[in-house]
């Protein structure tokens, strides 16, 4: 499911380094990545130019499933930038389900009439992609209906 941020012209958007490009170039195309090292085979729990395991600066990317586990969250009821106008907006830290070492921190879309308190740990989420500019699309994550 791809969405378009609407009244949010002014929103700040990522620019893409040498060590996160593959990241933003597979999220353009709604595909979820993760950085490994080729060298010592671990994977970053974000996107950077060298390795914390063994200082290579040599890298992949590995697709992701998408799914994975609320780890945490927070709402948002005031905005901290006037770019950000759509509140209350949720926050959340999702550990990724085939890769538990990886906690990506994104927006959370709760369903209507859904509020903060109808979260819990642990409940399983999916990644959608938003598309921001034409270059940028922003995976966020939805819980998974049961």
């Amino acid at each position: 499911m791809t969405g378009v941020i609407a009244g949010n012209a002014a929103r700040p958007l990522p620019t893409p380094f040498e060590w996160d490009r593959g990241f933003w170039e597979a999220a353009r195309q709604h595909q979820l990545v993760v950085q490994y090292c080729t060298a010592c085979k671990s994977v970053r729990s974000f996107p950077r130019l060298m390795c914390p395991a063994c200082r290579s600066l040599e890298f992949d990317w590995l697709k992701a499933s998408g799914n994975g586990r609320l780890y945490s969250w927070s709402t948002l009821y005031k905005s901290f930038h006037p770019g950000f106008v759509d509140l209350p907006r949720t926050i959340a830290i999702v550990e990724l389900e085939d890769f538990p070492q990886v906690h990506l921190v994104s927006g959370l879309q709760l369903e209507q009439g859904m509020t903060e308190s109808d979260l819990r740990t642990g409940q399983p989420v999916e990644v959608f992609f938003t598309d921001a500019s034409e270059s940028i699309s922003l995976p966020e994550f939805r819980l998974v209906k049961s």
